[in-house]
């Protein structure tokens, strides 16, 4: 709070409103009297962003996505009091997507910070542009190979004498962990799901996407990986329907169904399977739309 401020506080209800006005004028905040290239330049070397409280013209420009990148690369990532931009107390700085894939480009650890981490924002605000760009964005890592043994990986890389492979930066999960951890079985987080059940389809280049020299790759025939071809991309239906279900999320039972393309037995076996061994409330949508698939299968002979 300013002194201007302050003062006006201590003025008489009694005086009349231009004395007020008169007297909150005489000591302005000298903050919106500086351009904006100065207050950027402050809240930068400031590496602190409690500054940008002081005054409401620094506030804005320390909420350009130009600034908070600047702050971000030089303040933030040096720093164990401040994790990363997605401090908690900073949240308009969190929502802005720009920012996110800005800071993906760099490199940032998604997932350092904990709670606040990158990853976590991601799907916290539904960053689906980031969250589609995160996926597909890969590192470099140098691993142990012996061509004579069996080796768990084979390279992509072979230079200086050394092995390399292409890895996708969320290479130490699985799918379901990922659609189970973000709670991405609810509605509300179908696009998200949609995005994430690509994960087991892209593929890339390593002359054009990874930038590999043809002389530097280790088959020289192999060009087209897939990224995810390490970790477990199985996508459990069986279970992530029952979750659905037992959540009543009927949008998403609907698009699984209709996806998987089950038939009268399955979908059954499934509904018989969630109601012994659980309370279905009478009112569970999730659960009604599965027994009305099943009653058409039924009439129709055929499944979907």
């Amino acid at each position: 709070m300013t002194e201007s401020i302050k003062e006006s506080k201590n003025v008489p209800e009694s005086f009349p409103e231009e004395t007020k006005i008169q007297i909150k004028s005489v000591n302005p905040n000298p903050f919106d009297k500086l351009d904006e290239y100065a207050l950027e330049t402050i809240f930068i070397h400031s590496e602190n962003p409690e500054m940008s409280t002081l005054s409401r013209k620094l506030f804005r420009v320390s909420h350009e996505i130009s600034t908070s990148k600047i702050f971000d690369q030089k303040c933030l990532f040096k720093s164990t009091i401040f994790t990363n931009i997605f401090y908690s107390r900073h949240k308009k700085i969190a929502k802005k997507e720009e920012l996110m894939i800005e800071l993906i480009n760099k490199g940032i650890d998604i997932k350092g910070g904990g709670k606040y981490s990158a990853i976590n924002i991601i799907f916290e605000y539904e960053m689906n542009n980031a969250l589609y760009m995160l996926l597909r964005t890969f590192k470099k890592v140098k691993i142990e190979y012996t061509p004579e043994y069996e080796n768990p990986f084979e390279p992509d890389i072979f230079k200086d004498d050394e092995y390399y492979i292409i890895e996708p930066l969320i290479s130490d999960t699985d799918i379901m962990g990922v659609i189970n951890g973000y709670e991405l079985y609810r509605d509300e987080n179908i696009k998200m799901l949609l995005n994430v059940l690509e994960m087991e389809t892209i593929k890339l280049d390593l002359i054009k996407d990874c930038g590999i020299s043809i002389e530097d790759l280790f088959l020289k025939d192999k060009r087209k990986i897939y990224l995810y071809r390490n970790m477990n991309t199985t996508i459990d239906f069986d279970r992530l329907i029952k979750t659905t279900i037992l959540h009543d999320q009927p949008e998403l039972t609907n698009y699984i169904i209709e996806y998987k393309e089950y038939p009268e037995s399955k979908l059954q076996e499934l509904a018989n399977k969630v109601r012994y061994n659980h309370s279905i409330p009478s009112n569970n949508q999730a659960y009604a739309l599965v027994n009305l698939y099943i009653k058409e299968s039924s009439t129709k002979g055929t499944p979907f």
